[in-house]
């Protein structure tokens, strides 16, 4: 039967019989080996194999902290006085496990043998020691040095078991650098079979050529003191393997001593596929704050926009069109215009723009574009493609799957510059748990729409294709365009809680795979609609903004066609004047975004003593609208800055008209 090996440190004879009568009664599964100083307790660990050491912080020859720092790879339970918790703090700086007061009450016994499970449980730091075991029972072996002992035996055969399972790699390597073992988690990692192995010098092996000259000259000094920068520590470490491939891992690494020889023992474990969580992670949060921080500017943007569109519009329809001034504010009203188109695009790509959701079909969005993107591509670019005769249908804006499809599609044909092909399909799909495509994907399991866009086009490096959903970031060299298309589709996949995901490899071409949740009959929402002809009228409206030059610009649209206007730059001041002149307003104009509280508040409050108020929101960024909860209040009564006078007019008639 296997024994776990325990060394006992501890110079009082009294604590020491205590603590053996409480191990020996509990179990028959620990051998226990006694001394009463540091250097008898450094001289065991050196000659045999030890699985947990108990000892006391304070001994006659020296302190705990010097076996941890010497024996870092076994776990140690430090044993103090009732008062010594902060000097075994100290201890557990040092990489003991941990420790445990001697009271001797009846709890003591049973929090050390709970201790001392939980330190065989801890499977990385044992696994290194079975390491050097392992290694030491073979070398012994090769000079016929193994004893017969059937306890020795047995322990052997659970070690090989349990390293020879293995998912990490075991490597051990003698003074020279030379392998002396390799396990079949190592054979999988670097794609050697022991035989290919043994004997070689390890940098040889797992380190990348330009490395191995310096790694080589570290080897002689570690066989004559088994010391290195490297030795008793866990770093992160790029490797080779057979292929030539480079990629990351995390290695271990201790030392030691059989006779007069040094040997190092090698944990490693390959961590790519951790690393490309923590890279989709990280490539996710940092999209997140650029989003956040699109919305906030988008959000400043529109309510400079509102005033400069506003302005214009009112200029021009009191102008005439064959003035020279006319043609001036038409020009400052376009490039207004087009800084909108931007300002969307950055609202889209940080999923804070409005939408008018509904069920549609994927390939009859892609029909409807057919005819424009024939003219846009001209003949260099072809596309063919491929739709599922059964897909189901996504629910979702049918201007921004639009504007996805055709970001994708000119971006896969801008890599084809000299001519190529590009492939759109769409398929059903289901994914299972198992199935996800990653565990950092906020996706869930269920049907969804597929769709892939795949050109033939000279593919991009691994430092490009991890900043492609990034504003602003663009492979073409021409630089046309605002570098925003692919982060407006990162976007609109986000907001219709999808999973976009890009593979690329230089020169052979880019895929860009979303997935779509498949639309469900009970997700649908109605379209926000409004009605109306554009007149003006004699009803009285509470304008709420806090923008000085915003408030000014909307009474005086308001005031042009008729409407009396009362304008307040706070929620608080709105409320006071409500409850004073209450009987007297028609409607309420109110910006979501206060400085005191949100223009849903204010509304929810007045509602509270007038449920038939009248009223219409408006903003510049629409995160702060909290659609699912406001849905009701906000269903055709929103309007999305910067604005025309004339949709504003149109509303606002509308909503006074309606009953």
């Amino acid at each position: 039967m296997l024994k776990i090996k325990i060394l006992l440190v501890e110079d009082d004879s009294a604590a020491k019989e205590t603590i053996m009568g409480i191990i020996n009664k509990a179990h028959n599964k620990f051998e226990i080996t006694s001394v009463a100083a540091l250097k008898e307790a450094i001289k065991v660990l050196s000659e045999k194999p030890i699985d947990v050491i108990l000892t006391n912080y304070n001994l006659a020859d020296g302190a705990a902290p010097e076996l941890a720092r010497n024996f870092p790879r076994i776990p140690m339970i430090v044993l103090t006085g009732s008062d010594d918790e902060k000097i075994a703090a100290d201890c557990l700086k040092a990489g003991a496990y941990d420790y445990i007061a001697k009271d001797f009450s009846g709890e003591f016994g049973e929090k050390l043998l709970r201790l001392i499970n939980d330190v065989l449980k801890q499977y990385r730091r044992e696994l290194e020691s079975l390491a050097q075991r392992r290694a030491a029972q073979k070398l012994r072996a090769d000079k016929s040095l193994a004893n017969n002992e059937k306890d020795s035996d047995d322990r052997g055969q659970i070690l090989n078991g349990i390293i020879e399972s293995a998912k990490d790699g075991v490597i051990c390597v003698n003074e020279e650098g030379k392998v002396v073992f390799w396990n079949p988690g190592a054979e999988k990692i670097f794609g050697y079979e022991e035989n290919e192995t043994l004997g070689k010098p390890i940098q040889n092996l797992i380190i990348a050529a330009k490395d191995r000259a310096k790694a080589a000259q570290k080897i002689p000094e570690f066989g004559k003191t088994g010391k290195g920068i490297f030795v008793g520590r866990t770093i992160e470490y790029e490797a080779v393997n057979k292929a030539g491939e480079r990629f990351p891992v995390e290695l271990s690494l201790s030392s030691f001593k059989i006779g007069e020889r040094w040997f190092a023992a090698a944990v490693v474990r390959d961590i790519r596929e951790r690393k490309n969580r923590e890279q989709k992670l990280l490539q996710t949060q940092k999209l997140e704050a650029i989003g956040r921080l699109a919305g906030g500017i988008a959000h400043d943007f529109n309510n400079v926009l509102t005033v400069v569109r506003g302005y214009c519009d009112l200029i021009l329809h009191a102008l005439d069109r064959d003035t020279p001034l006319y043609k001036q504010i038409e020009a400052i009203n376009s490039a207004a215009q087009y800084a909108e188109s931007i300002t969307l695009q950055l609202l889209t790509f940080s999923q804070k723009s409005p939408v008018k959701a509904q069920a549609l079909n994927v390939k009859d969005v892609y029909l409807n574009l057919e005819k424009f993107l024939n003219k846009t591509l001209g003949d260099n670019c072809k596309v063919i493609d491929e739709f599922a005769s059964d897909l189901h249908p996504i629910y979702g804006d049918p201007a921004q799957v639009e504007q996805m499809m055709i970001n994708l599609i000119l971006n896969a044909c801008n890599a084809v510059p000299e001519g190529g092909t590009v492939y759109i399909k769409a398929s059903n799909r289901r994914l299972t748990k198992k199935e996800l495509p990653t565990a950092l994907s906020e996706i869930k399991p269920g049907d969804y729409v597929q769709i892939q866009i795949r050109d033939t086009g000279s593919g991009m490096s691994e430092e490009l294709r991890q900043h492609i959903f990034e504003p602003f970031f663009t492979t073409d060299k021409r630089e046309r365009g605002s570098g925003l298309g692919l982060s407006v589709v990162y976007g609109i996949v986000k907001e219709m809680k999808g999973f976009i995901e890009c593979e690329s490899e230089l020169n052979k071409g880019t895929t860009f795979t979303i997935l779509i949740p498949a639309f469900k009959k009970k997700d649908e929402k109605a379209p926000a609609k409004t009605k109306g002809e554009l007149v003006g009228g004699k009803e009285t409206i509470l304008v709420v903004e806090d923008q000085k030059e915003i408030l000014i610009l909307l009474q005086e649209i308001l005031g042009a066609v008729g409407y009396k206007t009362i304008g307040k730059g706070t929620g608080q001041e709105a409320l006071q004047y409500y409850k004073q002149h209450e009987k007297e307003i028609d409607l309420l104009l109110v910006d979501v975004v206060l400085p005191d509280f949100y223009g849903t508040e204010l509304v929810k409050k007045i509602q509270k003593t007038n449920p038939e108020i009248k009223y219409i929101f408006m903003s510049g960024y629409t995160d702060k609208l909290d659609w699912d909860n406001n849905m009701e209040l906000l269903k055709g009564r929103f309007i999305q800055k910067p604005f025309l006078p004339e949709r504003l007019l149109q509303l606002v008639r509308g909503v006074l008209d309606s009953r």
